[in-house]
């Protein structure tokens, strides 16, 4: 941002998307990740959700600022090991619960027979168009997410800029592409398919029951009581009782609540079904996969406290506050930076968030729309830093008013859920702000735009060919890799053969041409 906008401190629209990026997004990455913190906690230890986030922001703090990017690194290295250790064997042990009798009896059980294709009905509007037509034909180049930035971003820069040299970069960038979309996704999706045979959900005709059964004029204003505060005790013993299994019959959890009677109703939904498998599992076993699950926590929110904090220090306090600050003063800085984005992640996943899929919600929709913009800065002369803020922010309340404001039953149609409809509208308003604002602000003067140019070659389209055949070969490389995996996985050893041979094929050329490039 700094290189391809003018040096002028007082504006502060030129500089400021990295503070967007270091405080909102990584408090609210820290707030999602630390509720999953919680719902563990609660189910497995019974633990409190204050004591929960207390324990695991302090341990986080402390590393993440004694260690720094170094030590961020190494840990982060270590605990994938161990937290794709812990994943594997949660894997194994689900799937060789009495209930589920093993691998060949998961993927031939009638329960989940629905689940288990790769591909969705394409007889079926509204199964095909959210699932493979809006991520191939919109979401790919219009949504922003953590991990999946077109046009490039922090979250990955920061890694790639650490490595040796251009190559090893590029390397490591594919590397983790496999090892985040082709290998980490399956011993979690095969516990989610043991739980729901271990926990079935409610039928449909349940569901409805209950859900007319609550509207009862008798219970109803019992029930409405209850969805205020789920541990109310000024409910009737035997009311209470009753709108709570109904409550979780209607919800389809009557078993998984079952399982776990004592959980706090704010967080029992079915994103609680990992942990509560995991209490199955055997005592050896069990504190393998719990030490995996803190790792995984805590590298996360190392992460993103290391990169929050670098952002606040390098691009806020030293370029504006202090200039000449040493580097002991920096190291301070970075320290109170870290406890400030500890803390506010907490305090949002103790008061805002109550289910993973919200903050899902929030996260997707709050980068919806902007894609383009940071696709099309590399090459569009009149795109600007105003432009960029005003994407970021119209994405920010759109995500706000999406999630928390408008009904979801409003959103829906025939063909789309609310979920792709809030998506869709909310890249249609994003996109027409930011395109608003590039014909109504000045571009940068030509000087700035040719030294930007000159110093990212990206107006050089000499290798565009060749950069864009790199791009489809290393997506055909990775999905083979996730189907490959997946085939074998489902005990169809012929596809996933077919599969492993077109990965290894485009993996090759991927390399082969990804060398010429650089």
């Amino acid at each position: 941002m700094k290189n391809v906008t003018q040096e002028k401190p007082q504006d502060f629209c030129a500089v400021s998307e990295p503070y967007i990026w270091a405080f909102f997004f990584n408090v609210l990455i820290i707030g999602s990740v630390t509720l999953a913190a919680i719902k563990i906690g609660a189910v497995v230890f019974g633990l409190s959700p204050l004591i929960t986030v207390v324990c695991g922001s302090l341990c986080a703090v402390i590393y993440t600022s004694l260690g720094g990017f170094r030590g961020v690194v190494w840990a982060d290295f270590f605990q994938y090991i161990i937290a794709m250790a812990g994943a594997i064997v949660a894997c194994i042990a689900a799937v060789n619960l009495p209930e589920v009798g093993g691998l060949n009896a998961l993927v031939n059980n009638d329960l989940i027979a629905d689940k288990i294709s790769f591909f969705p009905d394409l007889t079926d509007p509204s199964v095909f168009i959210p699932l493979l037509i809006i991520p191939i034909a919109v979401q790919w180049w219009a949504v922003w997410y953590p991990g999946s930035e077109p046009g490039g971003g922090g979250y990955m820069c920061q890694k790639m800029l650490s490595a040796k040299d251009e190559k090893h970069s590029v390397a490591a960038n594919l590397f983790f592409n496999f090892a985040h979309y082709a290998l980490r996704p399956w011993p979690w999706i095969l516990v989610g398919l043991a739980s729901l045979i271990v926990f079935t959900p409610d039928s449909i005709s349940d569901r409805q029951n209950a859900e007319n059964e609550l509207n009862n004029p008798q219970i109803l204003p019992y029930y409405q009581n209850y969805l205020k505060d789920f541990n109310a005790q000024n409910l009737p013993e035997n009311i209470r009782q009753k709108v709570v299994d109904l409550h979780f019959q209607k919800e389809g959890l009557s078993s998984l609540h079952k399982a776990v009677p004592k959980a706090d109703g704010k967080y029992l939904k079915d994103d609680i079904a990992y942990p509560v498998m995991i209490t199955k599992t055997p005592s050896g076993w069990f504190g393998l996969i719990i030490a995996s699950l803190i790792a995984a926590y805590l590298s996360t929110i190392a992460t993103h406290l290391n990169w929050g904090a670098s952002y606040l220090v390098n691009d806020f306090y030293r370029r504006f506050l202090r200039k000449n600050a040493s580097d002991k003063e920096l190291k301070k800085v970075a320290i109170l930076c870290t406890v400030l984005l500890a803390f506010f992640g907490g305090l949002v996943s103790l008061t805002v968030m109550d289910n993973a899929t919200q903050a899902f919600d929030i996260l997707l929709l709050s980068g919806a729309g902007t894609g383009a913009v940071y696709l099309l800065r590399w090459f569009w002369k009149r795109i600007n830093a105003q432009t960029e803020i005003a994407a970021m922010i119209s994405a920010f309340v759109m995500s706000v008013v999406m999630v928390f404001v408008v009904p979801d039953g409003c959103l829906k149609t025939d063909v789309l859920d609310h979920n792709t409809m809030r998506l869709l509208i909310t890249i249609c308003v994003v996109t027409i702000v930011w395109l608003v604002t590039v014909f109504v602000t000045k571009s940068e003067d030509e000087k700035t735009i040719k030294e930007f140019f000159s110093l990212t070659k990206s107006d050089d389209f000499s290798k565009m060919p060749k950069q864009i055949l790199c791009v489809f070969l290393g997506i055909i490389t990775v999905y083979s890799c996730l189907f490959s995996i997946g085939y074998f996985v489902m005990l169809k050893p012929v596809l996933g053969v077919l599969t492993a041979v077109i990965a290894v094929t485009a993996g090759f050329f991927t390399l082969k041409t990804g060398k010429e490039i650089l």
